[in-house]
């Protein structure tokens, strides 16, 4: 399965605690036509193939990994610079194997500072056929 997380917004240039930093992301340009989804969503995680192991330690995680023109994890620490001052939309889009899709839609989407052990936050779901898994997700971290 595929999983993509988008943002509704670009990342400034410089993005991190140290603002002379630049983090390089996926913007997902294209849109499905419907006014939530004009195009302009900034990947948090891009997944596609397997060609990026995902099992890493926890300061990868932290300041990201991978590379933007493939597989790729944003970073805890850049999220949550990205989400402290804005509100945001979260768009979850799965696709199996088989080319079936579906999306999940959150009208507000934040990420905690460290110190709140990087806490998401998320409210507003509308189904794409997805269903709720991110919400099934997060009760059972809990």
């Amino acid at each position: 399965m595929t999983i993509m997380l988008f943002l509704l917004a670009l990342l400034p240039a410089a993005l991190a605690s140290d603002c002379d930093v630049p983090v390089w992301v996926y913007c997902q340009m294209i849109s499905d036509g419907k006014d939530e989804d004009k195009g302009g969503w900034t990947v948090i995680q891009r997944r596609m193939d397997g060609s990026v192991n995902f099992y890493r330690p926890w300061n990868q995680y932290k300041r990201g990994f991978g590379n933007v023109e493939g597989e790729y994890w944003l970073g805890l620490e850049n999220m949550y610079q990205l989400t402290c001052n804005r509100n945001y939309m979260l768009r979850v889009n799965l696709e199996d194997f088989e080319g079936r899709k579906g999306f999940a839609l959150y009208s507000f989407f934040s990420v905690g500072c460290e110190c709140a052990d990087y806490k998401l936050q998320v409210s507003g779901f509308t189904n794409g056929g997805a269903g709720r898994t991110l919400s099934f997700i997060l009760m059972k971290m809990h």
